[in-house]
């Protein structure tokens, strides 16, 4: 395996080069990637509800279940194509979304730390960071898509380095093979 990864060593290294790309793009016009990124997503969930209506109306004759494949099919084409056509706003609720739970779990962590763990610190500190998270979601959302993709950027970043490094030390090792082929 080593040996057919070495005489492939550009692609390793095509893939790094990419990640890093990625990574640099991510962070230079985070927007943009947001954008990319859910605008792809929302056309993989409107082929997906477009295939359960397809299957749904093959099922009609065949079962009475075949309902509930019909509704998840028409939520699918809503929402993938708000998100199509709406992709920023889309991550922007999303965000909000998010924001929203992380308030409603943190109070209720608050709660609980008081009543029924009678003041536990950790619980109440818990409490008190998802509320603090969940409102900065509410308040600034686009900041914390913005923040998702930077992590992206991040791992992208790392990634791509790390194939790099790993196609330089593939590509030295299949030029030492084919020196030994040659002497031998």
């Amino acid at each position: 395996m080593l040996e057919l990864m070495a005489r492939r060593w550009w692609a390793v290294l095509l893939r790094g080069i990419i990640a890093i790309i990625l990574g640099i793009v991510a962070f230079a016009m985070p927007r943009v990637t947001i954008g990319a990124f859910l605008f792809v997503f929302g056309v993989y969930v409107l082929l997906s509800g477009i295939s359960s209506v397809i299957m749904a109306a093959q099922y009609r004759h065949d079962t009475e279940r075949w309902w509930p494949l019909l509704a998840r099919g028409a939520i699918e084409i809503i929402l993938g194509a708000l998100v199509v056509w709406h992709p920023v706003l889309s991550g922007v609720a999303f965000a909000v979304c998010i924001g929203i739970w992380a308030v409603i779990v943190g109070v209720l962590e608050m709660i609980a730390s008081v009543s029924v763990l009678a003041g536990d610190w950790a619980l109440l500190a818990s409490g008190i960071v998802s509320v603090l998270l969940g409102l900065a979601l509410i308040v600034f959302p686009a900041a914390g898509v913005i923040a998702v993709v930077w992590m992206i950027g991040f791992y992208a970043l790392l990634f791509g380095a790390f194939h790099i490094w790993l196609a330089i030390r593939l590509e030295r090792f299949n030029h030492r093979n084919h020196l030994t082929e040659r002497s031998a």
